[in-house]
């Protein structure tokens, strides 16, 4: 604690001065601590957000329910650019065992656009299983990079617009994709759909 005593007005001055730039000096030190927090937990915001963008979430479908059967699929968090994988789960609800698929169930996978453009569609062929009740099988379907690559330029234009987004701006543009991922099952009677919306392909 600064002590006044009688001083001439020069000592005074010099006092008064010295004790204004101690308070200057102690506001500068706790704006200088104040920032360096901000800043670490800026980077501490950042790393966590490109990690979790790394490791992609896991997003799940739509449900459906047929014959006793309940269905969905979701993308693999080790999908990457070169390969793409998504599984599908089918629960069964049914009193007895069922095989699934059956063999005259046609399994297509799709990306379209929220316009309606369709720009791709590959048609998937699971190995039949049986499962017995109240429990769950999983099957597991890829889709390559190299097949997107051949897509319609005005569907490329749509799936790898993100590419050109680099640095920093890349973590804040989680945003959404125009493209919905879409798994269908049909048969001669009953058609069901599955679907991601707003699905990243990579």
């Amino acid at each position: 604690m600064h002590k006044y005593y009688s001083r001439s007005p020069e000592e005074f001055r010099e006092y008064a001065e010295s004790f204004n730039k101690g308070r200057r000096k102690k506001n500068w030190i706790q704006i200088l601590i104040l920032v360096d927090i901000v800043i670490l937990v800026f980077i501490f915001f950042m790393t966590t957000k490109t990690m979790n963008s790394d490791l992609g979430p896991i997003r799940s479908s739509t449900k459906a329910r047929t014959e006793g059967l309940e269905l969905y699929f979701i993308k693999s968090s080790d999908s990457n650019k070169e390969n793409i994988t998504y599984f599908l789960f089918v629960k069964n609800m049914n009193m007895e065992t069922y095989t699934f698929p059956k063999p005259e169930v046609i399994i297509k996978f799709f990306l379209k656009t929220t316009t309606g453009i369709n720009c791709y569609t590959k048609e998937i062929k699971f190995n039949p299983k049986t499962i017995v009740k109240d429990s769950t099988e999983f099957y597991a379907f890829n889709i390559s990079s190299s097949e997107l690559s051949l897509l319609p330029d005005k569907c490329q234009k749509i799936l790898i617009r993100e590419e050109g987004i680099k640095g920093y701006r890349k973590m804040f543009a989680g945003g959404k994709s125009n493209v919905d991922a879409i798994l269908e099952f049909q048969d001669k009677e009953n058609r069901q759909t599955l679907v991601i919306k707003n699905e990243r392909w990579y």
